[in-house]
């Protein structure tokens, strides 16, 4: 399976909260999430 990160909903006033996301999987998702617009916290 093959994630495309530009195919992210607009994410603008959202609220996403990552653990683990230090690194790996967890970081880069936090990454295309606030490129999305949302407000990213890594836990």
């Amino acid at each position: 399976m093959v994630w495309d990160p530009t195919a992210l909903p607009d994410a603008i006033g959202r609220t996403v909260v990552i653990t683990g996301g230090n690194a790996g999987v967890g970081y880069f998702t936090g990454e295309q999430l606030a490129r999305a617009g949302a407000r990213v916290v890594l836990a």
